[in-house]
């Protein structure tokens, strides 16, 4: 009995026939269970046919980022208010003739000092949102630059594709800390191993540490971040992973200089003011 080649029929869509394997696999929920999965089969693809593929991984991140900010606001403005207080009241036990009633001026002044605080925070939560997507795109030029320079022959926005969807582990690291932050948990120094080393905040004349910077890059999600972005550089740039490993590596050591010129810049000021 002959076989007819076109059974089973192709499925039906609203459109007509349904997609084949390669747009299917070129769809969300493939490409990011693969990115966590099989992340050299989906950063091949994504290199393959970039887009604006860029665009899901960012807006996910960059809307955690300003919800765990939000959430995270209360407890971190109690937590200043109670270092302010402590360190009045040690200014004042070394210096007594500054301890009194305050005027009416000078609580009114402190009112509103609290309130610029209040209004900075919330700018400052909504701005971590937009510093995702500047994020990436700084770091896409620097990696799209040292790929070229080692030999790759990647566009930008594959590169920058390839580093976006690198970033969904940030995006469990964030939906992980909201519930936390929801339940009253907060870290003044949430970066990998830096609070080991960081400053007291109780402490009037407390510096930041050298070492900060580094011990902050230690910790699972950022290590998986920088993991998969080998693995993305070494797709879009059609690189071996030797080379992509020194992109890669050297783009951290260009963070980590930055990180480090940052305390010694605090260091600097610390020591002036």
């Amino acid at each position: 009995m002959a076989t007819d080649p076109t059974w089973p029929p192709p499925l039906e869509g609203p459109t007509g026939p349904g997609p084949n394997r390669a747009e299917a696999e070129m769809r969300l929920r493939p490409l990011l269970r693969d990115t966590l999965r099989r992340p050299r089969s989906a950063m091949a693809r994504l290199a393959e046919r970039p887009g604006r593929r860029w665009v899901a991984p960012l807006l996910v991140l960059a809307v955690l980022v300003v919800v765990s900010g939000l959430a995270a606001f209360p407890a971190s403005r109690r937590h200043t208010e109670a270092v302010a207080r402590v360190r009045g009241e040690r200014v004042a036990e070394a210096n007594p003739e500054l301890a009194g009633v305050r005027t009416p001026e000078e609580a009114a002044a402190l009112d509103a000092g609290s309130r610029i605080a209040t209004t900075a925070g919330a700018v400052g939560v909504v701005l971590a949102g937009l510093f995702v997507f500047l994020g990436a795109a700084v770091t896409a030029a620097v990696l799209h630059f040292l790929g070229t320079i080692l030999g790759g022959q990647q566009t930008y926005t594959q590169m920058l594709t390839v580093v976006a969807w690198a970033r969904w582990p940030l995006v469990i690291r964030e939906i992980l800390r909201i519930p936390a932050y929801l339940l009253g948990g907060w870290d003044p120094n949430p970066a990998g191993l830096s609070g080991l080393v960081a400053a007291d905040p109780l402490a009037v004349d407390a510096l930041p540490g050298f070492w900060q910077p580094v011990l902050g890059q230690v910790e699972v999600w950022t290590l998986w971040t920088l993991a998969l972005t080998v693995i993305g550089v070494a797709a879009a740039a059609r690189l071996s992973t030797r080379k992509a490993v020194v992109a890669v590596g050297a783009y951290l050591l260009l963070v980590l200089a930055l990180g480090e010129l940052g305390v010694a810049l605090g260091r600097f000021g610390a020591s002036m003011f």
